[in-house]
């Protein structure tokens, strides 16, 4: 089951950044906004410091003895 949830994951980012690629903005207000997939790379990366951050830093604290 987990190999199965790991290939929709990458299949489902594949998609994602297929079509941010290939239907880019065409009147970007800010150059980064120009950079293919821009969006949906911060937001991966974004996604992986916030749960990184939660499971190093913060899960200690929460936990019961």
């Amino acid at each position: 089951m987990k190999d199965v949830s790991r290939i929709l994951w990458t299949v489902a980012a594949i998609v994602v950044v297929g079509g941010a690629i290939f239907g880019r903005n065409p009147h970007p207000h800010v150059w980064w906004e120009a950079i293919p997939a821009y969006g949906a790379i911060f937001g991966y990366a974004g996604t992986y410091a916030l749960a990184l951050f939660a499971k190093k830093l913060l899960a200690p604290r929460i936990r019961r003895e």
